[in-house]
């Protein structure tokens, strides 16, 4: 069996990790992720301490399912979601996190978002459970 390591990426693997992101297509790869302060760089090697692959990752907020009061006032429920946002905002930027997402479906909710700054990401999103792995 090959053996395959995993370390942290080191400010030597600068130039190969750029030119092995730029170089894979369809990657989305975005260089200011890698740059958000709790974001970490992981890379593989072969038996003979060459990179094989590259992994920028960043912890970030995902925001779950709201549960909204079936008789609050239209306002109410808008100001609730704003200082909703704020608070994470906040706590994001306070644990050195660059990035929030927020998966919803309900046509209000979305345009709530739109209007507040988030965009639709250009990519298809994956969960792992971790219990199931």
């Amino acid at each position: 069996m090959r053996n395959i390591t995993v370390r942290l990426a080191e400010p030597k693997d600068a130039e190969k990790f750029l030119q092995y992101e730029l170089g894979t297509k369809e990657n989305g790869f975005d260089p200011e992720a890698g740059l958000y302060p709790n974001s970490i760089t992981l890379c593989t090697e072969n038996e003979y301490g060459v990179p094989v692959v590259y992994l920028p990752a960043q912890p970030t907020f995902m925001l779950e399912a709201l549960g909204i009061c079936p008789d609050a006032d239209k306002k109410d429920v808008a100001l609730s979601l704003r200082r909703l946002i704020d608070k994470i905002v906040e706590t994001a930027r306070s644990l050195g996190m660059g990035e929030i997402y927020f998966g919803c479906t309900e046509p209000r909710t979305i345009a709530f978002a739109e209007h507040h700054g988030f965009k639709e990401v250009p990519f298809k999103m994956f969960r792992l459970k971790l219990k199931e792995y």
